[in-house]
């Protein structure tokens, strides 16, 4: 009977001790935590993921002026990316950057007056980036690097993937792909 007590008070004791309430970290210790993660993924331009942390961030603390401030400074930050890549000519890049900007542009709402640039701009930058790989593409397949186009065309369908006149040309260059290797 003695053995059979301390086991159970041994157990209580593992029991208790395993299902106590972990520590809740302040909304401080919080927001620092996660904004360094979004640093993170900012510095490995991971612009997704960063827009991501900082908008759970933001949806818990709306109200939290330095979290903020952070957002706007890495969605300008990462607008700034954009630009850079665009006006560089990586279209695939800058397109890619852009769409995720104009997916998150409506969770932040409530501050977009306080950004340099509007919804409208994104999607404009977006449809230049879409025609001028849509073209390079062209050029790529009137060339008969069949491969190419489809790569090129590939991306574009990662910022624009509703466009169908590249959907159509991607299922056309593959079957003449196909049909051009069974010849061979």
């Amino acid at each position: 009977m003695k053995k059979f007590i301390i086991i159970l008070y041994i157990f209580s004791i593992v029991f208790s001790t395993s299902c106590a309430p972990l520590p809740v970290k302040s909304e401080k210790k919080y927001i620092q935590d996660e904004t360094k993660q979004a640093k993170i993924y900012l510095d490995k331009r991971d612009f997704e993921k960063a827009m991501e942390t900082y908008s759970i961030m933001y949806r818990r603390f709306p109200d939290n002026p330095d979290l903020r401030s952070n957002y706007i400074k890495a969605i300008e930050h990462t607008k700034k990316t954009a630009d850079t890549a665009f006006f560089r000519g990586d279209f695939a890049s800058a397109g890619l950057i852009y769409h995720i900007l104009l997916k998150n542009h409506a969770q932040v709402s409530d501050f977009a007056g306080s950004l340099s640039f509007k919804r409208d701009f994104l999607s404009a930058r977006i449809n230049q980036c879409s025609r001028t790989l849509t073209g390079e593409g062209l050029e790529k397949y009137r060339k008969g690097d069949l491969e190419e186009a489809i790569s090129t065309w590939k991306d574009v369908l990662k910022f624009d993937p509703e466009n169908t006149e590249v959907q159509k040309a991607i299922k056309t260059a593959t079957t003449q792909m196909k049909n051009f290797n069974k010849k061979i």
